[in-house]
């Protein structure tokens, strides 16, 4: 079943949208809002007070431990 996520605020393109939606597959795919849609084959989740953003990479790095450790 698919998700439609219902944030007070979403960001999309470089800004915040007020009553933005995100509808995400069961396989976890961000797919177009029809203009019609039937919330009974769509699991719906309210987020009042709630903004949604996309997730940050974690790039971060333990090489200076590696090097470090070598040189004791």
């Amino acid at each position: 079943m698919n998700t439609l996520y219902r944030p007070e605020m979403l960001y999309s393109k470089g800004t915040f949208i007020a009553g933005g939606e995100l509808l995400v597959s069961e396989e976890g795919l961000v797919l177009d809002v029809p203009e019609e849609l039937d919330c009974a084959t769509v699991r719906v989740v309210a987020m009042p007070g709630k903004a949604l953003m996309p997730g940050f990479v974690n790039a971060h790095s333990h090489t200076f431990q590696r090097l470090d450790r070598k040189s004791v």
